[in-house]
């Protein structure tokens, strides 16, 4: 198959795939403490399509995939932002502080069908956000609570759920509401944020299997991507029968700032990702993500997503951002029931309210079924 691919599109790919993995000077020091050897750059594109059709063949294994999560946030605001966070999520007054954390704790069920492109979810938070401030060790409660919410997402249109009346905390009717899917990816992820979605964790902005045979057709026809003396590179380690790859990828994100981003891929998760940095050309980390993975039935799935992310603002504050998520109870490949999918698994009770914005109708749930009302 012949690929035509302008300098453009590959910076603009390039761009995307660093932004949307990360990137760092790591040392040349595996997670074991075993030393990384340059491969010979003869070599490289070998190795490169070896990965993606490694990744890309264990994902297509996945036809359905169901479990539960939990996910633990914490947050560490300084300067500005601690002091916009205090008056903003807190019932903090007076003087704000320097350093306020943010920790916050979420359970998720999640069935997908992978095949046909639908996801449910449901997730609840455990209790509300907790705010301290760092400097004095003092606990500042939130203004508001977290609700639980049901999601279910398909390719063209999604569905939500959440409460709409509480007395004393508990729910006494629901809302959902039958939206189409923007086309625009920006928007989209500002509507579904929230959502745990585990492809994520594969697929990102863009999958791996996508990404880097694009890689491999820049440097098969321009050469090597030279940021400041580094270059797209290769290294190796090998320990028995584990092997790991290094994959370095310096990219510019301004006219003269430029970051270099780290992906490791090891043999022992089916050369899936395990460990992506992202550093600013003055070394400081932007990002880091790592990734565990449980071998279910011959398949790669992950099992501990770790994500961190650090902002450096130029009066010296530094925002951090740390996501951890456990999965457990874990099916791949089991029958899904197709009411799955259906707003039957939105947790609705009788007299709840379903507004299908697509069709312009407005329903109320009635033992399991939706019965349009006449205003």
């Amino acid at each position: 198959m012949n690929i035509k691919v302008t300098n453009k599109l590959i910076k603009m790919a390039i761009t995307i795939f660093l932004l949307s993995t990360g990137i760092s000077l790591c040392a040349d020091i595996n997670q074991e403490g075993g030393k990384f050897k340059p491969v010979p750059s003869t070599n490289t594109e070998d190795i490169l399509n070896m990965i993606s059709m490694e990744v890309h063949s264990n994902y297509k294994k996945i036809k359905t995939w169901q479990g539960k999560s939990k996910s633990t946030f914490e947050s560490v605001y300084e300067g500005e932002k601690a002091k916009n966070i205090f008056f903003s999520q807190t019932i903090g007054k007076g003087q704000a502080p320097h350093k306020l954390m943010r920790q916050a704790e979420k359970n998720d069920n999640f069935f997908i069908d992978v095949e046909n492109d639908k996801l449910s979810v449901s997730f609840n938070y455990i209790g509300p956000s907790i705010f301290i401030d760092m400097e004095k060790g003092k606990t500042i409660e939130a203004k508001s609570i977290h609700l639980p919410k049901s999601f279910i997402v398909t390719s063209d249109y999604y569905i939500s759920s959440r409460p709409y009346r509480l007395r004393d905390g508990i729910i006494l009717t629901r809302k959902a509401f039958k939206e189409k899917l923007p086309k625009d990816k920006m928007k989209c992820a500002g509507i579904l944020g929230e959502i745990f979605d585990p492809r994520k964790i594969f697929l990102r902005e863009k999958p791996i299997w996508e990404t880097l045979p694009i890689v491999i057709e820049h440097i098969k026809n321009h050469g090597d991507i030279r940021v400041n003396g580094l270059s797209v590179k290769v290294d190796e380690y090998k320990n028995g029968d584990v092997t790991e790859y290094r994959l370095q990828m310096p990219g510019f994100i301004g006219p003269e700032e430029y970051i270099v981003k780290y992906i490791y891929f090891s043999s022992r998760c089916g050369f899936n990702i395990s460990v992506i940095e992202v550093f600013d050309q003055s070394d400081k980390i932007l990002h880091r993500k790592t990734i565990e993975y449980d071998l279910y039935e011959g398949i790669y799935i992950p099992k501990l997503f770790i994500e961190e992310n650090h902002t450096y603002l130029k009066d010296g504050a530094k925002n951090s951002r740390k996501k951890t998520i456990s999965l457990k109870e874990q099916k791949v490949n089991s029958l899904i029931p197709e009411n799955m999918f259906t707003y039957k698994k939105l947790g609705l009770q009788n007299n709840d309210i379903f507004i299908d914005n697509i069709q312009g109708v407005k329903y109320k749930y009635n033992e399991g079924n939706l019965v349009p009302i006449n205003d």
